[in-house]
């Protein structure tokens, strides 16, 4: 039992707990960074801020970060945690980008969670990848999905 719930239990807490918080650490890095455009270059008209290519590119800028810091000799806790941020960011910049045309929102949302599964599967990553996945699909749908 104890075995259990120090390989299996605490790793995946680990990857829910510190990939929300890295999923709120990056909206807000995305927020502090749509303030700074509005409030320096938008000031007297808020509503003409490009809100959907900062979105997009703190998103690609984010997703490229993980993939140079993927490369470090880290544990696949500390990887699956990291993952969880640029790829929840990704899938909540699909919806959103793609919010009046749901069926092509739902076609690249679904291509990008199967392509990361299919990476998993084909690498032979840790089982706390697909936990990563299953939560970053769980977190966007919740934030992003129309209603």
């Amino acid at each position: 039992m104890a075995r259990s719930i120090r390989f299996i239990l605490l790793p995946a807490l680990a990857v829910l707990i510190g990939g929300m918080l890295l999923v709120a650490l990056s909206w807000l890095l995305y927020y502090g960074i749509y303030m700074f455009f509005e409030t320096v270059f938008f000031p007297t008209d808020p509503q003409s801020v490009p809100a959907d290519q900062i979105r997009t590119g703190s998103a690609v800028v984010l997703f490229l970060f993980y993939l140079v810091v993927s490369r470090l000799r880290m544990p696949a806790v500390v990887k699956a945690t990291l993952f969880v941020a640029p790829l929840t960011m990704m899938l909540i910049t699909i919806v959103l980008d793609l919010y009046m045309r749901p069926l092509a929102a739902a076609a690249v949302f679904a291509a990008l969670v199967a392509g990361s599964i299919f990476i998993v599967v084909r690498f032979r990553r840790h089982w706390l990848f697909g936990l990563a996945i299953a939560m970053s699909v769980v977190v966007s749908l919740l934030y992003a999905w129309p209603r």
